[in-house]
């Protein structure tokens, strides 16, 4: 369907991100009456419901109804919905299209694609890749799952422009109904993630391998050799491919570490970027996110200098190993983007000295054994929160007499983990919030989770801003 006026449209799932907001003012634009129905209340959804008001929408709030499904020209899927959603049922069974706002933009979009997906890193990947591209002079995107919906300037874009769009799994399958994939595909790693939606790990990786399947002989992929899962997805490709490493070099068009060295080559040249002690940020992790980030910056004729100088200023992301403040020796870690075990000991890896946990909340069906015993390995206390707080709290206690855990509490809330970790640090401490869990048990979002976390702490400490 490409033709909306005049169409009946059901919006299911308005929500908070801006997503359901955008696609319903990009419809009403092209003519369509639109029906947003959403389980959320009026109340919980008031920000999103204000960006629509001088539209003519009607609402049905706190609870989905059939008829929503049944007598439209097409229903519109927020990403997060599950297929099997028995509303969803109801459309499929009265013949109605279900579309996604990820489809719609790639089918109005005229600009290339550098889409950007993984376990962790996308959203750092896709904002640097962004960044080593600002002073090419061509117009530039950046959107998608990172928080920034680009439904309602689809039409506006050339193909001069440039657009960067950090795709989850949710968006990914539902373009395998289009076939289409982005132009550009970077994959940063795998790891275990979203199995309560998606209920195995293969059902995972087979929705992030969307993003590879609809490529062409032009199309270029950019992928994690490190990554055992990823590194064999070049057999699958179509068009060009590029490895990122931190372990090894590898064929033309590759960037990797050595010596201490980020390297990018090109046509057999090498280029150092950056050395890893002039980096701003933490992390072998955040190592390569840059160098992911270099080879389609570069694709699309970012300079190597600019690259460089990206590379080399670049200091992280909001909630995302963020340094936000010092007191009494002790520093404080904001890591709320930490919404997988995977990622909380990647986050524990690269920060040096004693660590005093927060961690916990939504259980999305990953297994807590190893995380926990993984906690007890590192850290030096550890404080659990929401949902899973008190399993973890008891695994972490069990996990053993040869670890480096001094202190395991429970704590109901973040209010609570931050005095009690506030008593507990010493000086040399890293006091960090890297949660290992989603933050829907008690938060709407991560980003409400880090922001209530920090204000938490500066208002303990006195400190009027972050530092």
């Amino acid at each position: 369907m490409d033709d909306f006026h005049g169409k009946t449209i059901t919006v299911m799932g308005l929500g908070t991100w801006g997503g359901g907001a955008a696609v319903t003012r990009f419809l009403c634009r092209q003519g369509a009456r639109v029906t947003v129905t959403d389980l959320k209340t009026e109340r919980e959804l008031v920000n999103s419901i204000a960006s629509l008001l001088e539209f003519d929408v009607t609402f049905h709030l706190g609870g989905h109804e059939p008829t929503d499904f049944q007598r439209v020209d097409a229903v519109v899927a927020n990403p997060a919905i599950p297929p099997e959603s028995p509303f969803l049922k109801i459309a499929r069974a009265h013949d109605v299209p279900i579309l996604h706002e990820i489809n719609l933009f790639f089918q109005n979009c005229r600009a290339p694609i550098i889409g950007v997906t993984g376990s962790n890193g996308k959203t750092t990947t896709a904002t640097l890749i962004a960044q080593m591209l600002g002073e090419t002079g061509r117009r530039v995107y950046l959107g998608g799952n990172i928080g920034n919906p680009l439904i309602e300037q689809a039409r506006q874009m050339t193909p001069a422009d440039i657009v960067v769009l950090e795709l989850s799994s949710f968006q990914l399958e539902p373009l395998r109904q289009i076939r289409r994939s982005p132009d550009v595909a970077v994959v940063t790693n795998l790891h275990p993630n979203h199995l309560d939606h998606h209920g195995s790990l293969e059902s995972y990786i087979t929705a992030k391998h969307a993003i590879l399947e609809f490529q062409n002989e032009k199309s270029a992929a950019i992928l994690n050799a490190d990554d055992p899962i990823i590194s064999r997805w070049a057999e699958d490709c179509h068009g060009a491919v590029a490895f990122f490493s931190l372990d090894e070099e590898h064929e033309y068009g590759t960037a990797y570490l050595r010596d201490g060295r980020l390297i990018l080559r090109h046509e057999g040249v090498e280029h150092t970027l950056a050395q890893t002690n002039e980096l701003k940020v933490w992390g072998r992790f955040n190592i390569a996110n840059l160098l992911a980030a270099a080879l389609p910056a570069h694709l699309f004729g970012a300079s190597i200098e600019t690259i460089a100088k990206v590379t080399r200023t670049f200091s992280g992301l909001e909630h995302r190993l963020e340094r936000f403040a010092v007191a009494g020796g002790v520093r404080f870690v904001n890591d709320s983007k930490s919404t997988t075990p995977t990622a909380t000991q990647v986050a524990l890896e690269a920060i040096p000295g004693n660590v005093v946990l927060l961690a916990g909340g939504y259980d999305k069906g990953l297994e807590p054994t190893d995380f926990a015993r993984a906690i007890a390995e590192r850290c030096r206390a550890a404080l659990f929160i929401g949902a899973t707080g008190e399993k973890l709290a008891g695994l972490t206690s069990h996990a053993g007499t040869k670890t480096r855990i001094q202190s395991v509490t429970y704590a109901p809330t973040l209010a609570e983990a931050v005095m009690m970790a506030l008593q507990m640090a010493q000086p040399g401490d890293t006091v960090l919030l890297s949660p290992g869990h989603a933050s829907w048990d008690q938060y709407e979002t991560f980003e409400h989770r880090g922001r209530e976390f920090k204000q938490l702490v500066l208002a303990a400490l006195g400190i009027g801003e972050p530092q």
